[in-house]
């Protein structure tokens, strides 16, 4: 039995889902430039296990303790927005109110799926291991997939991801690495316009904070290391919906 556990314990440790690189530790440049290449190709899985997964894994022990205390609100009212403003129609209310049935029934009550790809239940969420965790939070939160999503509410034929390839980032890129010592490096990366790395279109570069731990330079995630600039696109061949 001990022999057993032992073989077990040194199988999974001798195959990690990302190997580094068999001379050594890799640089934290080819670390973050593998991770968003694996982004690109949207192979979650492989740019889940390039973060610094423990880390990860108190992220989601904080979401869902957040998740366990949360409870479902009562949907506003006609009346209730009448109440907080006495100067609102009732018509407008009324609109008002359906919309917000639009967006409820959109994102159910313990739907996760906005932050965690496929995750629509409690149970689902409380489920997740550290690496399934990040590889669903970071099929959520790349901006393709934001897009995606947001495409698809809009429910426009005249607007596809293709469409708007040429004008919106949807790659990033490393501009600048800053080693501190043989364990904490800088990563500076941008999702920049092509042709507008200045003027009003530029972006201040992010910073990603690297470790250097036993299997080599993994990246300390954080809920804004996905973010950038983000675009609302209209398209004067979709029609409006009429409510």
């Amino acid at each position: 039995m001990r022999f057993s556990r032992l073989c077990l314990v040194m199988g999974f440790a001798a195959t990690p889902a990302v190997a580094q690189s068999a001379e050594g530790p890799r640089t934290p440049r080819a670390v973050v430039d593998s991770f968003f290449a694996a982004l690109a190709s949207e192979r979650w899985l492989v740019a889940a296990n390039y973060l610094d997964l423990p880390s990860f894994g108190l992220f989601l022990i904080d979401r869902v303790n957040a998740a366990r205390s949360a409870v479902p609100m009562r949907p506003p009212t006609v009346e209730d927005l009448m109440a907080a403003d006495s100067t609102l129609p009732r018509a407008v209310a009324e609109w008002q109110i359906a919309r917000f049935r639009v967006a409820g029934d959109s994102r159910p009550f313990n739907d996760f799926s906005h932050e965690f790809a496929g995750i629509t239940s409690f149970r689902a969420l409380q489920d997740l291991t550290p690496l399934e965790g990040a590889t669903r939070w970071l099929e959520a939160n790349d901006p393709g997939s934001r897009l995606r999503r947001s495409l698809a509410a809009l429910k426009c034929p005249g607007l596809t991801i293709d469409s708007l390839r040429s004008w919106i980032p949807f790659s990033f890129r490393t501009v600048g690495v800053a080693q501190l010592n043989d364990s904490t490096a800088y990563v500076l990366t941008a999702r920049t316009l092509e042709g507008a790395d200045s003027g009003m279109y530029a972006q201040t570069p992010s910073t990603l904070l690297l470790r250097r731990r036993r299997d080599g330079w993994q990246i300390s995630p954080n809920i804004t290391m996905l973010s950038g600039n983000h675009f609302v696109a209209v398209d004067p061949q979709c029609p409006r919906r009429r409510e």
